[in-house]
């Protein structure tokens, strides 16, 4: 456990002499009790709690051989330099493959409606994109 000092806000009471307002009285007001805010220093116990965390096991990634396992846009996009894929493009939720292109790769309205780009004729429907 670590000690540590924090600082909290407190009322007191300060002490003031009052005064008559009358200038030829001797006799002072009784002393006048005024609220005072100051800052507390407030011991704080703080408990240190030793877990440990799961690590996933490492191991190495294996490497796409195919378009569609690619699930990042970015390796999609690079996909001819990083890792010598041939594929069209993004299909939505996965790279899609040039040779074996089909419109249900397409999972996103405006990537199926810009299929006919690379020569597939397909058009959203409210089944997904389709022939």
């Amino acid at each position: 456990t670590c000690l540590a000092l924090c600082l909290s806000s407190a009322a007191g009471l300060s002490l003031q002499q009052g005064t008559n307002s009358t200038a030829n009285s001797k006799v002072g007001w009784p002393p006048v009790f005024v609220p005072v805010h100051f800052v507390v220093p407030t011991p704080v116990v703080s408990k240190v709690v030793n877990e440990t965390i799961d690590v996933p096991a490492r191991g190495v990634t294996q490497r796409p051989y195919r378009c569609e396992d690619i699930k990042k846009i970015y390796l999609c996009r690079r996909s001819k330099e990083l890792l010598d894929l041939t594929c069209l493009g993004w299909g939505g939720s996965y790279c899609v493959a040039a040779g074996t292109a089909k419109c249900s790769d397409y999972t996103k309205e405006k990537l199926c409606n810009k299929a006919i780009w690379y020569g597939k004729l397909c058009a959203w429907t409210p089944f997904g994109c389709a022939r």
